[in-house]
């Protein structure tokens, strides 16, 4: 029988480096083709109105 090939530590490194790599490019991708997100913005507006009236008392003495 024949041993199995034993993978070294440096290419282990190598390959989950590049799995890395090729992740971060695809969600680079994904995220650069992706349409712009519609921004819907409500503007709440409130009016304060005030009304003034003088009233005098004509006092009789």
């Amino acid at each position: 029988m024949s041993e199995p090939k034993k993978l070294d530590r440096r290419k282990f490194v190598y390959a989950g480096l590049g799995a890395v790599i090729v992740a971060v490019g695809g969600l680079a991708a994904y995220f650069a083709t992706r349409p712009p997100e519609k921004v819907v913005e409500t503007v709440v507006q409130t009016q304060v109105q005030t009304q003034v009236q003088t009233v005098e008392k004509l006092l009789k003495e």
